[in-house]
């Protein structure tokens, strides 16, 4: 009889450590899943910053610098790598002060203003974007920028290069060798009697053909006809009698 009672108690025991358990499974499992909501908080969080290691760039673009090595901890909007669009590239360069009214007119009435410049690779076509509204510290001139008409990849930020401009169409213009010119505005014509007769021009600009440069004038004291001099002379002077060399004949 003893024995049976004494595990009579232990069977009541048990049964109340069960029931207290049954009544507090809802505590437990409320822990539970606090818990679990926490470590799906931190897996979301994990996933957040694996995907915050990937960087998109917004464009197709060049990479100028990286500022980060291998391995490297970095905070949250701090820089990693320098690039730039290649599309949106622009040349920058000054304009001489007797070309700046005619950039400003043409731009004015929507008139494209052409440019090309040359590298090693290939020939790049620019048009003229819009003139700086100020002259910066240092410089002469008002800049001009120029976009690229087809995104290359042949150009690098900072890179200096050689442009050529085709301005509009003027009225008026010759051209004439860069021997005729005499100082800065001045070239020479021909009387009948031979004689040097100096005529003040205005440079225009400039323009290559067949491989030699010119230079392009206008004045209104040049007539059609008039016999312009090409050779430079010393100590020319108007009334210089001049003796012309006829090409010679094969």
């Amino acid at each position: 009889m003893k024995g049976i009672r004494q595990e009579a108690r232990r069977q009541v025991i048990l049964l109340e450590k069960h029931r207290i358990l049954v009544q507090n499974f809802p505590n437990m499992l409320a822990k539970q899943q606090a818990q679990l909501n926490r470590a799906e908080a931190i897996l979301q969080q994990v996933r957040i910053d694996q995907e915050r290691t990937t960087i998109r760039s917004p464009y197709s673009g060049r990479i100028a610098s990286v500022l980060v090595a291998v391995g490297d901890r970095t905070l949250t909007g701090s820089a990693v790598v320098e690039l730039y669009d290649t599309g949106a590239l622009e040349i920058r360069t000054q304009v001489p002060g007797e070309h700046l009214a005619q950039m400003r007119t043409a731009l004015a009435e929507k008139e494209r203003i052409e440019a090309v410049i040359t590298t090693a690779e290939e020939s790049i076509d620019l048009y003229l974007d819009r003139l700086s509204g100020k002259v910066n510290q240092g410089s002469s001139g008002v800049d001009a920028l120029f976009r690229l008409s087809q995104p290359t990849e042949h150009l690098e930020l900072g890179r200096v290069v050689d442009l050529k401009v085709t301005l509009p169409l003027q009225e008026n213009v010759i051209a004439v060798p860069v021997q005729a010119i005499y100082g800065d505005s001045r070239i020479y014509t021909l009387t009948e009697m031979d004689r040097l007769n100096g005529i003040d021009i205005h440079r225009i600009g400039e323009r290559s053909a067949q491989g030699e440069l010119q230079i392009l004038i206008r004045s209104s004291q040049i007539r059609a006809g008039d016999q312009i001099v090409t050779t430079q002379l010393p100590k020319a002077v108007s009334g210089l009698k001049v003796k012309v060399n006829s090409p010679t004949q094969t």
